[in-house]
């Protein structure tokens, strides 16, 4: 029942909203008539996964790289999640402190799900667009690692230590232009512009992390975005 509700608010939102941005997910290798798709690796697999793992590494780092005043950058799609607390494609969230994640709610696992979608779509059409530039020779292979590409998951069950890749400040990987280091977006993410203050207020208990999110995988006291 919670679920037909959120999604009731969602289409009503759709449709009032003239600037709405449509969320399709990531529709490449998708069977639309089984509705068979693309199964998700677990990251401890992709990141042995060759040209899945190169682009999704240079897809995040577009995705990062984007204009942060853009309502699908990676700073705006993040900030759906939490911080900064400001409106989202015209819609101002009603969570806490004005936020759209219901956290602690039972109507938290139905909003992922659509909010992953528009996350891993922005990942997926970048990468179509990247796999364009690689040598004719690499392309078909990449092509078809660009088609069925998906967010990989991490199994905390089987293993709680999180993944040794995301503590490390750059990453190796086969570009266009063949293999190169490359700073590792997994690792961090630097803000570009520096927030204003508007956006993270004196006092808050983020503000004082303001430079560059990142992740370290022993520090109990490190900065962590999710």
């Amino acid at each position: 029942m919670a679920f037909f509700a959120l999604w009731s608010l969602l289409t009503l939102a759709m449709v009032t909203s003239v600037n709405t941005i449509a969320i399709r997910g990531a529709v490449g290798g998708v069977n639309f008539s089984t509705g068979e798709r693309p199964a998700r690796l677990d990251f401890s697999d992709f990141k042995d996964s060759g040209p899945a793992f190169d682009l999704f590494i240079q897809s995040f780092r577009l995705f990062q790289q984007q204009n942060q005043s853009s309502v699908i950058s990676y700073y705006r799609i993040c900030g759906i999640h939490g911080h900064p607390y400001t409106a989202w494609d015209g819609v101002n969230g009603p969570g806490f402190n004005r936020g759209y994640c219901p956290h602690g709610s039972i109507l938290f696992p139905p909003w992922h799900r659509p909010y992953l979608a528009l996350f891993e779509e922005l990942i997926w059409t970048n990468a179509q667009r990247i796999v364009e530039r690689y040598p004719y020779s690499e392309r078909p292979r990449y092509r078809e690692a660009a088609r069925t590409l998906r967010l990989p998951y991490w199994d905390w069950t089987s293993n709680p230590e999180m993944p040794a890749l995301v503590s490390e400040p750059s990453i190796e990987i086969n570009g266009p232009g063949g293999r190169y280091n490359v700073s590792n977006p997994l690792y961090e993410y630097a803000f570009h512009p520096q927030p204003p203050a508007a956006e993270f207020p004196p006092g808050d208990y983020v503000s004082a992390w303001f430079c560059w999110a990142f992740r370290q995988k022993k520090n109990k006291s490190a900065h962590l975005f999710d």
